[in-house]
């Protein structure tokens, strides 16, 4: 069938002239002309009335969801090697705490060496505890925890007080040493011991000092007769016995997960009010307080 075409030639004439004009119209691209399939009412599927140059599809601008993707994506890592870090971190812990404790030893060697700076009063007892010991840990070890009586004893009790007595010279009962007069216990050190920490295989021996205090010596709740016995006998010289014992933890951290550790200790020294002298030099009876074989109080 007879075709009309409006046809332009893409060809330039060889005139000289570059902007004649066709029809009245001037020379456009091909790749701007297009063309509808229902033009001059023909049917749609004519290939002669298909575009010599295909539309573009226009493109989907993936570039904010790539970005999007792509932050995401960094989120994920950086949590990711957080969680990695933290998981390691506690890891590292774990490890080295079970080492620390296998490899954590109990102090060596604990034993009262001396008791000072006596200040007895009917009121009041105060004295200095000396306590040494072995450490073998690399890390310092702390005593805080105790269980420990003090008791006082003389050879010489009076039998009345000297406000009392009608002679000049009280009269004077002769006692051993036991049994003796209970003056309190201690179960908390306000001034802790603190042993230093030994080398690689090299133990370091130090001795720790703690202040001890005793509110109303021999007094009881319901009972005052034992701190009247006590303002008698601290008049005369008299024997201090410290006997208990000593309550520590081999690691600091994590105390809740440690054995706790004790150490028996037991000391008497003897007291001269009058001179202030302290003695440790004390000849023990057949039988005395640290020879008791019963259990302590909180041990």
């Amino acid at each position: 069938r007879p075709v009309l075409r409006s046809t332009v030639s893409e060809i330039r004439p060889a005139s000289s002239s570059s902007s004649s004009i066709v029809g009245n119209k001037k020379m456009r691209p091909s790749f701007k002309y297009k063309t509808s399939s229902g033009y001059y009412g023909n049917h749609p599927s004519d290939e002669e009335f298909a575009p010599l140059i295909r539309s573009r599809q226009p493109r989907r601008r993936k570039g904010i969801s790539n970005h999007q993707g792509k932050r995401n994506n960094g989120f994920c890592r950086t949590c990711f090697t957080f969680l990695c870090i933290m998981f390691g971190g506690l890891l590292g812990i774990c490890v080295g705490w079970l080492l620390l404790a296998i490899s954590s030893s109990p102090l060596a060697d604990v034993e009262v060496v001396g008791i000072s700076n006596v200040l007895g009063t009917q009121k009041e007892l105060m004295f200095n505890l000396q306590v040494r010991a072995k450490n073998s840990n690399w890390w310092t070890i702390r005593m805080t925890n105790t269980a420990f009586s003090v008791f006082a004893s003389s050879q010489f009790v009076p039998t009345m007080s000297l406000d009392d007595a009608v002679s000049p010279e009280p009269n004077m009962t002769s006692f051993g040493a036991d049994p003796a007069e209970f003056l309190g216990t201690i179960y908390h050190l306000e001034d802790p011991l603190i042993y230093q920490a030994g080398g690689l295989f090299r133990p370091v021996t130090s001795t720790a000092t703690s202040q001890i205090q005793i509110k109303n010596p021999g007094a009881t709740k319901d009972d005052n007769s034992g701190n009247e016995r006590w303002s008698l006998l601290i008049r005369y010289p008299y024997e201090l016995t410290v006997r208990g014992v000593l309550k520590y933890q081999t690691l600091p951290f994590m105390p809740w997960l440690m054995q706790l550790h004790s150490a028996r200790v037991c000391k008497m020294s003897r007291i001269d009010p009058a001179t202030g002298k302290i003695s440790d030099d004390v000849s023990m009876p057949e039988k005395s307080i640290c020879d008791d074989p019963s259990p302590v109080e909180g041990s």
